[in-house]
C-alpha cells in the first residue's frame, strides 16, 4: 500500500504561531534519532531508497522506505528491534515484502557494505485531528540533519492520513497552508542528508522523466501519469528556489516542468472531467514569473558572449527592478501551494466506477488524434512563416514545444525508433526558434537603454542582423518538417 504524507516548510514569521498550536493541545514531544545507511557508491540514494535505524523512547526500529514517485507517496516496511545498546542493519528482515524485494534487487551481493552516512536528531510533537470520520496525524519536527563535519537545521510540518478520506486530509492541509503560508517540500531528508554529506550547496536540478503508459489503461489514468511526471520535475526544483540555494538550472527545469504540465492539461485535459480550469490560470502566472528570471539567465549564458565577441562596446542588461530574491518570494504565495495540492489530490483520487469498467478507451487512437492535429497545425504555420509577425513566430514556437512534450508523454505507446526519429526532426527547429526568441528579448532590453547608453546601438544593430539570419534559418528548418517520418 502506498502511504500519503505531505511535508511542508514553515516560514520564520509563522513558527511561533505554529508551535503555539501544539502547545495549546498539550501535545507531548518525542525525541527521535534516525540513522541513515547506504553503500559507498550511494546505491540506495540513487534508487530513492532509505534504510534507517530509528530510536524512539529507547526502542529501535529498522525502517525501509521506497519512494513511489508515480504517486508522490512511498512504500514502507518496519521491523522492531526492541531495546538494544548495539543495533545493526539486517536487510534480511525485509525479505518477503514489496519494499524488501526492491532493496535486494538494488544491493545484489553488496549486502555487507552498508555504512552510516548521516543522522537526524529531532524533537517531534504530534497532534491528532479527528475530522468527519477521518484521523489525521500532524507532526511538528524540530532539530537537525548532521554528519561528522556539518549540520542542517530542520523545522517542518508533516501531515499523514491514518484512517478515513484523503479528501479530508487535503482539505485540512489547505486550511493550514492558507493560515500559515506553508510551502510544499517533497525533498526527502535522505536526499538532503546526502547533499550535506557531499558538501553540495543545492541538490541537483531534476530533469523530466516521461511516464510509461500501457495501451490497456483508461485515458484518465494516462493523464494522471503525465501530471505526476511533471510534478516530479517541478516540485523539487521549486523547493530549491524557495530556500534560495538554487542555480540557474533549477529555474530552467522548473519552467520546463511547468510548460510540460500546461501542455498535458491543454491537449489531454479533456480526458478527465475532474480537471479544473483554474489550474492553467495559476500555472500561467507562475510560468511568466519564472520567465523573468530564466530569460536573463539564458541571455547571460548564450547570447551576450556572442555580442562581446563581436566587439559590442556596451553589453549590459538593465538593472532588475525586482531582485531575484523578491521574485522567488512571490512563489511562496499560498495559491501556488494549493495548486500543487489540488494536482496531487487529482492523481491520487480513485477512479469512479464508470472508468474502472471502461479500460477500452483505445489510448493509442486517442493519443494519435491529438498528435496528428498538432502536427498538421505546425505544417500549416510553416507554409507562410516568413510572412508572420514576431507574435505569430512566438506562437509557432510554443506550438512546437507543446507538440514535442506531448509526443514524449505518449511515446511509450509507439515504436521507440520511429518516435526518436520524429523528435530528432523537431529538435533543430526548436533550437533555432529558441535562439530567435532570445534575440527578440535582448532587443527589447537594449532598446530600454539607448537613451542613457548610446553605445547600446551597436548591440541593437548586431541583433537585428542576427535576427534576420535566424529567421531565414528557421524558415528553412520548418519547411523540412513536411518530410519528417511520422510514427502514428
Amino acid at each position: 500500500m502506498v502511504e500519503i504524507e505531505l511535508k511542508f516548510q514553515v516560514p520564520m514569521i509563522h513558527r511561533v504561531d505554529v508551535s503555539q498550536v501544539f502547545n495549546n493541545k498539550n501535545a507531548q514531544p518525542i525525541h527521535v534519532k534516525t540513522q541513515y545507511y547506504d553503500t559507498a557508491e550511494r546505491k540506495l540514494s540513487a534508487a530513492k531508497l532509505q534504510l534507517q535505524l530509528v530510536l524512539q523512547a529507547n526502542h529501535w526500529v529498522q525502517t525501509l522506505i521506497c519512494e513511489d514517485a508515480k504517486h508522490l507517496g512511498y512504500l514502507e516496511h518496519q521491523v522492531s528491534l526492541g531495546k538494544t545498546d548495539a543495533p545493526h542493519v539486517d536487510i534480511s528482515l525485509h525479505r518477503g515484502t514489496p519494499a524488501g524485494a526492491i532493496l535486494l534487487e538494488i544491493l545484489g551481493d553488496e549486502t555487507q557494505t552498508l555504512t552510516l552516512q548521516f543522522e537526524t536528531d529531532i524533537v517531534r510533537t504530534l497532534h491528532n485531528i479527528e475530522d468527519q470520520g477521518s484521523q489525521i496525524e500532524v507532526a511538528l519536527d524540530v532539530g537537525e540533519i548532521r554528519t561528522e563535519k556539518d549540520h542542517l537545521p530542520i523545522y517542518e510540518l508533516k501531515f499523514e492520513l491514518k484512517t478515513g478520506s484523503a479528501d479530508r486530509l487535503f482539505s485540512l492541509v489547505a486550511d493550514w497552508v492558507q493560515h500559515y503560508e506553508l510551502w510544499l517540500d517533497i525533498r526527502c531528508r535522505a536526499a538532503r542528508g546526502d547533499q550535506l554529506r557531499q558538501g553540495l550547496k543545492a541538490l541537483p536540478a531534476i530533469q523530466a522523466r516521461n511516464p510509461v503508459l500501457v495501451k490497456k489503461i483508461p485515458a484518465e489514468i494516462a493523464l494522471r501519469e503525465m501530471i505526476a511526471s511533471c510534478l516530479q520535475q517541478i516540485l523539487p526544483n521549486i523547493a530549491e528556489m524557495m530556500t534560495e540555494t538554487n542555480e540557474a538550472e533549477h529555474v530552467h527545469q522548473a519552467r520546463v516542468g511547468i510548460r510540460r504540465l500546461r501542455s498535458a492539461l491543454r491537449v489531454f485535459g479533456h480526458w478527465s472531467k475532474q480537471t479544473d480550469q483554474i489550474w492553467e490560470v495559476t500555472l500561467k502566472t507562475l510560468f511568466n514569473q519564472l520567465g523573468t528570471i530564466r530569460d536573463r539567465d539564458a541571455l547571460e549564458e548564450k547570447l551576450l558572449p556572442k555580442l562581446r565577441a563581436a566587439g559590442a562596446p556596451y553589453v549590459k542588461l538593465p538593472v532588475q527592478i525586482q531582485p531575484h530574491q523578491q521574485e522567488i518570494h512571490t512563489f511562496k504565495d499560498p495559491s501556488y501551494t494549493r495548486l500543487w495540492l489540488a494536482l496531487i489530490q487529482f492523481i491520487q483520487a480513485p477512479l469512479d466506477s464508470q472508468h474502472e469498467q471502461n479500460i477500452d478507451d483505445n489510448l493509442t487512437e486517442l493519443a494519435s488524434a491529438e498528435i496528428k492535429h498538432m502536427h498538421r497545425q505546425l505544417l500549416k504555420d510553416a507554409e507562410n512563416c516568413l510572412d508572420l509577425n514576431d507574435m505569430m513566430w512566438h506562437r509557432m514556437r510554443k506550438r512546437l514545444k507543446r507538440l514535442r512534450y506531448c509526443v514524449e508523454f505518449i511515446s511509450s505507446l509507439y515504436n521507440k525508433k520511429l518516435v526518436r526519429q520524429y523528435l530528432s526532426a523537431l529538435s533543430p527547429v526548436q533550437d533555432i526558434l529558441g535562439q530567435y526568441n532570445d534575440v527578440l528579448i535582448a532587443e527589447a532590453l537594449f532598446k530600454q537603454q539607448v537613451q542613457h547608453h548610446p553605445q547600446a546601438w551597436f548591440a541593437l544593430g548586431w541583433l537585428a542582423a542576427h535576427r534576420e539570419q535566424l529567421r531565414l534559418e528557421s524558415a528553412s528548418a520548418l519547411q523540412q518538417l513536411q518530410y519528417a517520418k511520422v510514427f502514428w
